[in-house]
């Protein structure tokens, strides 16, 4: 056992992440110490407890994290219960005059800790820290923000793009990842998992950042932004390549991004740990910015092994767009509420030729957000689907929403 003060929020999530295959024999104790009184946990109380700890399970797996908030994780992986209650029961006689540990009539107070067995609970704990660290990394950097007086803007400005960058040196940058399945269709209600595409969800990293102001709304400067944040996307999957390249992914990259140095060292390490079945998405609006780059980002995809996808498209860009000629792999379609009213036009007969032209199994139709968009696109040959129905189908009790 050792004990972790610096950066324990992420290195704890590192740690459950490495045991998600097989949790069982694993436990973790959070004790809820941030709730004693002032007086009862002073940074000095709060390392004695720490200690009392790491010499209860001293001989044993595991790891004792000394959260910023002042709560202590401890996880423990052996078979013998009676550490566990031995573990309570001195923090609980360390802390015994407070409320927290104690009830009034001498009775134990159950909001002193909680105890997951990770061979069952390794989700909800891994729910419930997330929605921690989210909170933490809110407030440490809407602190930071304000100091600067950039919680007063509303607009992106040159000046607050460089303070972003600057603030992004210190994010966890696990923690402004989200992941959304990508399916094939079997039949009616049911979805096969093909890959996940990894994202940035540009809303949830401004709510993380604790800026007041839309990212977005300088084009320009927000293109240097997202070939900014490809670069902390390449290196936390490189970092952690064994936690995200477990089953097929896709990633969005600009073109430029793709050529870059850091795009091949990002090859190189996840090369050494694990060969991935990845796809990249580039947008269609970077395909038509620069054809040359993008034809040498396209064969540098595919001499890697990796496969390319066109993203961006609607029901009329994707009428001007040649697979044979640009030479993607696969394609996205976004969904529009308006398709149906018009399935039997002149529009989306040359829409369905184009389809089966493409391939229908090349195609992804993308914000599915309603069966009525799955019902669509299967009228029009397409059997491969993202979006949030397909989200709520395969995990009804989901709380991110992608």
């Amino acid at each position: 056992m050792h004990i972790v003060t610096q950066n324990a929020e992420a290195t704890m999530l590192e740690a459950i992440r490495e045991i998600r295959e097989d949790p069982r024999g694993y436990y973790i104790i959070h004790f809820h110490l941030s709730q004693l009184r002032e007086e009862n946990r002073s940074e000095f109380q709060l390392k004695i407890a720490a200690n009392i700890l790491n010499d209860v399970f001293r001989d044993e797996d595991g790891a004792i994290f000394l959260f910023r908030s002042g709560d202590i994780h401890a996880l423990y992986g052996g078979e013998d219960r009676g550490l566990l209650e031995k573990a309570v029961f001195q923090l609980r006689y360390l802390f015994m005059e407070d409320a927290l540990a104690t009830n009034a009539d001498g009775s134990d107070n159950e909001a002193f800790c909680t105890v997951y067995d990770m061979a069952f609970q390794w989700r909800a704990y891994n729910r419930m820290l997330l929605e921690l660290l989210e909170v933490s990394t809110q407030q440490t950097l809407r602190e930071r923000l304000v100091q600067r007086g950039m919680n007063r803007e509303k607009e992106l400005t040159l000046v607050q793009l460089a303070e972003i960058e600057d603030i992004l040196q210190s994010v966890d940058f696990g923690l402004a990842l989200r992941k959304q399945p990508i399916c094939a269709y079997k039949k009616p209600d049911e979805f096969r998992h093909v890959f996940n595409e990894i994202y940035i969800n540009i809303g949830h990293l401004g709510r993380m950042l604790g800026v007041h102001y839309n990212l977005t709304s300088n084009y320009w400067l927000f293109r240097h932004l997202t070939m900014v944040l490809d670069q902390y996307v390449l290196k936390t999957l490189a970092m952690r390549a064994a936690l995200y390249f477990e089953k097929p992914v896709s990633i969005n990259l600009n073109v430029r991004s793709i050529l870059s140095e850091n795009f091949f060292h990002f090859h190189d390490t996840i090369s050494k740990k694990k060969k991935p079945s990845l796809v990249v998405e580039v947008d269609v609006a970077d395909v038509f910015a620069n054809m040359r780059s993008f034809g040498e980002a396209r064969d540098t995809l595919h001499e890697l092994g990796y496969r390319l996808c066109l993203d961006g498209l609607n029901s009329l860009s994707f009428l001007q767009i040649s697979r044979e000629s640009l030479g993607f792999d696969l394609a996205k379609l976004q969904w529009n509420a308006d398709f149906p009213d018009r399935l039997n036009s002149q529009e989306n007969k040359r829409l369905s030729e184009a389809i089966q032209t493409c391939g229908p199994n090349r195609l992804i139709l993308c914000r599915a957000e309603t069966k009525q968009a799955i019902e669509y696109g299967r009228q029009l040959g397409i059997s491969v689907f993202q979006g949030r129905y397909v989200d709520s189908e395969l995990d009804p009790d989901a709380r991110i929403v992608n």
